[in-house]
């Protein structure tokens, strides 16, 4: 099993203060915390990344635990399809790093 995985996807949308993320799954024990930034100006974004359970893809700045027990996170004004704002990073986190970093 590989020790990391390319992971490519497309914020769907950011707005406001809210956004709707992706899921994305790596196969691994070992589940880190990892910044990815920037996204392109289509929101697209590609990383290597440790491999690791279940990670919530999301953007800038952490919150709260949402109900299945993922981190939710709020971004300011950012307009994906056209420029992307400086506000604009991808987080791949899991519950397991939150309450270590809390």
């Amino acid at each position: 099993m590989p020790s990391s995985i390319v992971i490519r996807g497309t914020v769907l949308r950011i707005y406001g203060s809210s956004h709707e993320p992706i899921w994305v799954t790596v196969e691994s024990d070992q589940p880190r915390y990892v910044h990815v930034l920037p996204c392109d100006e289509g929101g697209n974004f590609e990383r290597l990344v440790p491999a690791g359970r279940s990670y919530f893809v999301t953007a800038h700045s952490y919150e709260s635990l949402d109900r299945e027990g993922w981190v939710r996170h709020r971004i300011g004004r950012a307009e994906v399809a056209g420029e992307a704002d400086a506000q604009l990073h991808i987080f791949l986190t899991d519950q397991e790093e939150f309450e270590d970093r809390t």
